[in-house]
Parts: structure tokens; sequence; C-alpha cells
């Protein structure tokens, strides 16, 4: 029994022994063995490539990076751009509308005078014709147009003065609405003067520019075939009543119906209203509302004298005034009653007043 359980002890001892052994090899094995080639490392993600750092490699990485960069920029960016570029336009932020032979060249010369920018190439260095003249008028080509004022960079104010644009205040809109321009800063300037009175002075104005050897095609409606003129009466009765009649929306003189559409695309209050009376008359006190309207105040208060087309003058007689007025005179009524109940900025004469 005693020899018995000494062997069973040896037994234990050599067993436990053999483990220890046994065990300190497989941990040292473990430990410090490389590892099998035939198994991929786990990962790879903080190793450098083969050529990382090679300056070609690392230019053509560079160049990746670049380009990646500038297709999100123009993926992105394309409608930025041409914003940027359209905001970069010099444009006008004053429109004088007309009308013509109303005092508009007075109105525009003393503002002009007064260090706001104008057109460089325009015609009479006031009037670009843009906006009235389909060859001109082009809303996908914003440029057309900016290309007049480029010069102006610097410039609060920049104003074009072409005075028939009042019969196209929808072309004004589109172009400044697609182009992207804030409306809101627009200001747009008319003046209004007896419409008898306009069409006369627009009759004798086209006579002295016939005179001076002008052959344009919208002076010639006053002269026969062989070049003699119309006499103002005749003029009155027959051509100017018919083109009344038959194309009212292109008639200068209608003014109420130019001024609704006005307001039916800008505000009232962008939109100054002034009387050719009131600048014959008292021309400071139209200059102080130009100047309120602006927001700004003017070195000179004097207005330039700028007729330089001196007329034949030609007096109505009592049978074309009273052909005339009978046209006229229902739009006039309307104009007064529209300016009343639509009133303008706070410095525009209320209530306006009648034609003389």
């Amino acid at each position: 029994m005693m020899a018995s359980s000494r062997l069973q002890h040896f037994l234990f001892n050599a067993i436990i022994l053999v483990a220890i052994v046994t065990g300190s090899r497989l941990i040292s094995w473990f430990f410090h063995s490389p590892p099998n080639k035939s198994v991929a490392p786990e990962s790879n993600t903080h190793q450098p490539l083969k050529g990382f750092n090679d300056p070609k490699t690392a230019q053509l990485r560079a160049n990746v990076v670049n380009d990646n960069v500038q297709a999100d920029d123009i993926t992105a960016g394309t409608d930025s751009a041409n914003e940027t570029k359209k905001s970069s336009m010099m444009l006008p932020n004053i429109l004088l509308i007309g009308a013509q032979k109303a005092g508009s060249t007075s109105i525009s010369d003393y503002i002009f005078s007064n260090g706001v920018c104008r057109p460089n190439d325009a015609l009479d260095e006031k009037e670009t014709h843009f906006f009235d003249n389909l060859k001109n008028y082009n809303r996908q080509n914003a440029q057309n147009f900016a290309n007049h004022f480029q010069h102006c960079k610097g410039h609060d104010f920049i104003m074009d003065a072409t005075p028939k644009t009042m019969l196209f205040p929808d072309r004004v809109h589109s172009f400044y609405k697609n182009i992207g321009y804030d409306l809101s800063r627009l200001k747009l300037i008319v003046i209004l003067r007896e419409p008898i009175s306009r069409e006369l002075s627009l009759y004798n104005y086209k006579r002295a520019l016939y005179s001076g050897g002008v052959r344009k095609p919208w002076i010639m409606d006053i002269f026969t075939d062989d070049g003699t003129f119309i006499p103002f009466d005749d003029y009155a009765m027959t051509i100017l009543k018919g083109e009344l009649t038959k194309h009212p929306e292109m008639a200068r003189g209608f003014y109420v119906d130019h001024l609704k559409k006005w307001i039916s695309f800008f505000k009232r209050d962008q939109l100054l209203v002034l009387s050719f009376d009131e600048l014959k008359n008292d021309p400071t006190s139209t200059l102080w509302r130009i100047q309120k309207f602006l927001g700004t105040k003017f070195p000179d208060m004097t207005m330039p004298h700028t007729n330089n087309h001196p007329h034949s003058t030609v007096e109505v007689s009592q049978r074309a005034n009273q052909a005339l007025e009978q046209i006229f005179q229902t739009k006039n009524e309307q104009l007064y009653q529209f300016l009343d109940k639509h009133p303008g900025p706070s410095m525009e004469q209320r209530p306006f007043p009648r034609f003389r």
C-alpha cells in the first residue's frame, strides 16, 4: 500500500512537470514565431503604399485631389459662378423712362452733371435704346446692355435715359429679373407733359432734324413723298389721330395706360412721377424731388440749358386742338384719378397738377 501510494505521487508530479514544460514552449512559440506567410495580414491600411512618397506619385495624387475639388465646385457652383459674373456687371439702377419731349433731356442733363454715371457710347450720351429696340434687346445676353456702363465702377448711381422705355415695362422687368438683379433697387423716373403740347413739340423736333439733314424713318411721317412738310393741323387730323386710334398701346401721350403697366411690375414707390409744368415754372422744386427720391444731395441745384435743337415753332389751330382733346381728355382724367388712388413716394406732388 505504501509503495503504491508513492508510485501515484511520483506519476502525479511527473504529469505536472510535463504540463508546465509543454505550456511554456507553446507560449514561447505563440509569441515569437513568425506569422504564416500564406495568410494575408488583417489590414494594411496603416502601411504606406509602394511609391506613395515618390515625387511623381505625390504630384499625381495632388492632381486627383484638385480635380475632385474642382469637379465638386463646378457641380455645386455653376449657378453661383453665373451669379458672380452677373453681379459684377455695371447696370443702371436709375431709368429715366420718359416722356419724350416732356423735359427728359433737361432732367437727365441735370442728373448726369451731378456725377451720376451715363452710358459711354450711347446716342446723345444718355440713351442706349436697349429696351425699345428689338435688335438691341436680348434677355439672354445681359452683357450687351452692361457694355454701355462698364466704366461706371465705383459710382453709386448709374442711369439710362431712353424716353421710349416708357412703352416697355415688361421688357425692363423681365431683363432685370432674369439676371437675378434685386428689383427693389431700381429707381424709375418719368416726367409728364400735356399730351397735345408734347405732340406739337415732337413735330417741331422732327422738322428741325430733317432740316439738319437727318433722314431717320421715325421722323418721316410728317413729310409727303416729295419731302414736303405736312402742316401740323393736317398731320394731327389724319396721321396722328389715326395712329392714336389704331395703336393706343404705342401712344406715348396715353400716360395712364403705361403707368398702370409699370406698377404691375414694380412697386409704386419705385416710380417718381414729375410734372413738366413744375419743371418749367419751378425747377428748384423738381430738382429737390429728384434728390429726395434718390436719397442723395447733389452739389448743384441749377438746371442746365439743354435746348440744342432750335425749332421753327408751329402753333396748334383750334380745329386740331379740339380734335386731339377728344382723344386725350378722357385719358388725362383717368391719369389724375389713377395717381390719386395710387400715391407714389412721399416727395412726389400730391395731388398731381392738372395739365395746363
